[in-house]
């Protein structure tokens, strides 16, 4: 009898390519560590290539047979937000949060990791990523989705439990070990076989638990916060319509999105009066903190809001109100994201 696949079985690696859409490697071989693990609550990499119907006759009510179209793939993975646990360490999501703001992350010793954004507008293009799929048993289906790229990161603010974030895109290419002897050379990205698992993934630090923080709201703090959300589109697609290629060859990007929404109680004091003032009247920098453990504390500071007017919730015992707006800036300023 065929042994299943648990779905817990499921390990994932993450490597910044050296060149997009092609896994790094040696020879051929994958470079792939246990050091490049992370942990997944999900993952999910997605081969995608539909069929194309032809629009020709024959002589009879048969449908013919459709043509594959050209493939491509998406992927998605949601996981816990933690550092390395030690202040200064860059954490095991650095490659995809690198991938995410545009750039390597800057580290000050025993003190801090900064992500910083850029636009990679000339010769530096975005950074992609080769996330590897695993799921026991080795024999069943193992995938590696090659050229992905970082377009939504997701965070909610004031989790009850280990705080949340998640990252989505699409990808040049999801190669599948079932399918690899015949591949075309190109959609093997670089490889001449299929990577095992490596035998000891590493794994660093303790999530940040999401109900540990605070928010300032234009310099002014607020202890009343119920929830809140960032949902960030970094508006990159893969360019993958060039006549005479079968797979995307680049990334092509757009303006970023910072869209924020935070839910407070409503109640009489000067702070909460001030900030109803200033809706639509004031821009504001918003400092989300989550944490309070020297080397797991995450600070997001988002520049340039000029919120919405606020509208009502009852939904809880008492009035709250949320507001909606979006980070804005001159140049590159309008978001950082430090581990201190």
């Amino acid at each position: 009898m065929a042994n299943q696949s648990p779905s817990v079985s499921q390990i994932a690696f993450a490597t910044t390519e050296t060149v997009f859409g092609t896994v790094n490697n040696t020879a051929g071989a994958a470079t792939v560590v246990g050091s490049d693990a992370v942990r997944i609550a999900s993952l999910d990499t997605t081969a995608s290539q539909a069929t194309v119907k032809r629009d020709v006759k024959t002589g009879s009510l048969t449908p013919i047979v459709e043509v594959a179209s050209r493939p491509s793939g998406t992927w998605s993975l949601a996981t816990e937000l933690s550092s390395n646990g030690a202040a200064g360490v860059k954490p095991d999501l650095d490659d995809l949060l690198a991938a995410s703001f545009g750039k390597a992350s800057t580290v000050v010793a025993s003190t801090s990791v900064t992500y910083a954004l850029a636009d990679n507008l000339t010769a530096t293009p975005a950074p992609s990523l080769s996330i590897f799929n695993y799921r026991d048993p080795a024999t069943t289906l193992q995938q590696i989705s090659v050229g992905s790229v970082v377009k939504t990161l997701n965070l909610s603010f004031n989790e009850n439990g280990a705080q949340k974030i998640s990252f989505s895109g699409p990808s040049k290419y999801v190669l599948e070990n079932h399918r690899f002897a015949g591949e075309p050379t190109a959609n093997n990205c670089g490889l001449t076989t299929v990577p095992g698992r490596p035998a000891s993934p590493v794994y660093n630090g303790a999530p940040v638990l999401g109900w540990n923080g605070g928010v300032t709201i234009g310099g002014n703090t607020y202890a009343t916060l119920r929830s809140g959300s960032l949902a960030v589109d970094f508006n990159r697609e893969l360019q993958a319509d060039v006549l005479g290629a079968g797979l995307a060859i680049g990334v092509m990007q757009g303006e970023r999105s910072w869209p924020i929404e935070l839910t407070l109680y409503a109640d009489d004091s000067a702070n909460f009066q001030a900030l109803i003032a200033a809706l639509t009247a004031t821009v504001q920098t918003v400092v989300m903190t989550i944490g309070n453990v020297v080397g797991n504390i995450h600070t997001f500071t988002l520049a340039g809001i000029l919120f919405d007017r606020q509208s009502m919730d009852s939904s809880g015992r008492n009035w709250s109100i949320k507001i909606k707006g979006k980070a804005s800036g001159t140049n590159l300023d309008e978001a950082t994201y430090v581990i201190t």
